[in-house]
């Protein structure tokens, strides 16, 4: 019903939880890594299998394991019952294996060139598998008629079993069962399906009634329709609905023109005008970047969008920052210019895309300036390459220092922007600057 999940992980635990209490009712335990977990279509049955080449069955009233199968060749990857339930296929390397589950014996087998294969399901009387290799992904179909059970019962057929009066298996362990020989697990004796002789005289209700007390999900509360409203409510506000309103709330007559309804009109009409103006004039300045980014002028592009507007500067820096391999120290020293205009906007997206830029400088050129700044060239001789990278990184510094003081500032005004300049006081501040 949705309200129970299964988990495996690499420790050899399988644990059932519940959703709607959100913690964990049980904790199966395995000898290897669980890989594989099937819910029974009918009963309250559950299959694991995975690292320990085994499948287990697990009864889910009472928590205990009911059977297993003999020890396989290789892992268990995935294992799907049968929509009628009365089989079990599991996959594992190369090899379909069909099972009983009871008693647990293994019906029927094929060899199949799958490889790893990661999943399975049933339709139309065929499964699909699907396995991969690499960075290869196969489908497999395989015909069910061609697999039979153990008594010559087709697996795409409904076998007939022996159900108890409400409809399900009952699962019944004698206190003094022995360990019958040559049977496939040794603790545990054949499990009898047997109608249930109290069945005649109770109720579905009570046979469904949990005998001991556990943890699991509370019962569901019966769902109660909400009452219809009344037929002239309903009208009224389906009426209301399709009544135009002023932005005072008084209604709008058909074809009387309200003063209040034209001046807003009126008003996003000139609003309208503006924003196409701006865009505009925005897609100019953003046409003449590209020309200049084209011809490989990263520099120039970015000193032409700092002069033409703090947008213009957003819209190229946010490009900028998903590729660090474009930016360089002469280009730092132009966004470093043109920063405190987007920090100490008002716009979300500018401050946003000030604290990407800044936080990629610091990142990637906040060392070398502070090495540069701390040991100047010095000795006999001089080295250009040198004192010019210096000279840059000097400058850096002074702008990162300007640049300290208007994040403080912003910081200490507060504002929507704040945490952003927390942010990047803080990185300033590992960096010691």
């Amino acid at each position: 019903d949705g309200r129970w999940i299964m988990s495996g992980s690499e420790d050899g635990t399988a644990k059932l939880w519940d959703l709607t209490a959100g913690k964990a009712l049980h904790s199966f335990q395995h000898d290897a890594a669980v890989r594989a977990l099937q819910f029974h279509p009918n009963e309250f049955l559950l299959a694991t299998g995975g690292a320990g080449k085994i499948v287990y069955y697990w009864d889910l009233e009472t928590f205990c394991l009911i059977s297993k199968s003999e020890e396989a060749s290789s892992s268990v990857r995935c294992i799907l019952f049968h929509p009628d339930g009365q089989c079990l296929l599991s996959g594992s390397k190369d090899v379909l294996r069909v099972y009983g589950w009871e008693p647990s014996m293994c019906k029927d087998s094929q060899a199949v060139q799958w490889g790893n294969v990661e999943d399975m399901v049933i339709s139309s009387n065929q499964m699909i598998a699907a396995s991969s290799h690499n960075t290869n992904v196969s489908l497999w179909v395989l015909d069910l008629s061609k697999f039979s059970t153990a008594d010559g019962v087709v697996v795409s057929q409904s076998s007939s079993s022996l159900l108890s009066a409400s409809g399900r298996k009952t699962f019944t362990m004698p206190a003094d069962a022995k360990n019958p020989v040559g049977e496939a697990h040794p603790d545990h004796k054949q499990l009898e399906s047997k109608p249930s002789e109290q069945a005649k005289d109770q109720e579905p209700a009570d046979l469904f009634a949990r005998r001991q007390v556990l943890a699991r999900t509370p019962p569901r509360n019966p769902v109660v329709p909400f009452p219809a409203p009344p037929k002239e409510e309903y009208e009224d506000n389906d009426r209301n609905s399709r009544d135009m309103r002023s932005r005072d709330g008084r209604p709008i007559q058909k074809g009387v023109a309200n003063e209040d309804e034209e001046s807003l009109l009126q008003s996003l009409a000139q609003g309208h005008d503006a924003v196409c103006t701006v865009m505009e004039s925005r897609c100019t300045a953003l046409n003449k970047v590209h020309k200049l980014w084209e011809r490989g002028e990263v520099k120039a592009s970015v000193q032409l969008a700092a002069a033409e507007s703090v947008d213009v500067l957003s819209d190229l820096l946010t490009i900028m920052c998903l590729k660090p391999s474009l930016w360089s120290l002469d280009i730092c020293l132009v966004v470093m210019g043109s920063l405190a205009k987007l920090l100490t906007s008002q716009h979300e997206t500018h401050y946003q895309c000030a604290n990407t830029s800044l936080q990629l400088i610091l990142k990637t050129f906040g060392p070398t300036m502070i090495s540069n700044v701390v040991s100047p060239p010095k000795g006999p001789g001089v080295d250009l390459s040198r004192e010019e990278r210096y000279q840059k990184c000097q400058k850096g510094w002074d702008l990162l220092q300007q640049l300290k003081k208007v994040i403080e500032k912003q910081s200490a005004n507060g504002g929507p922007g704040e945490s952003v300049m927390k942010e990047l006081h803080m990185a300033f501040t590992v960096l010691q600057i």
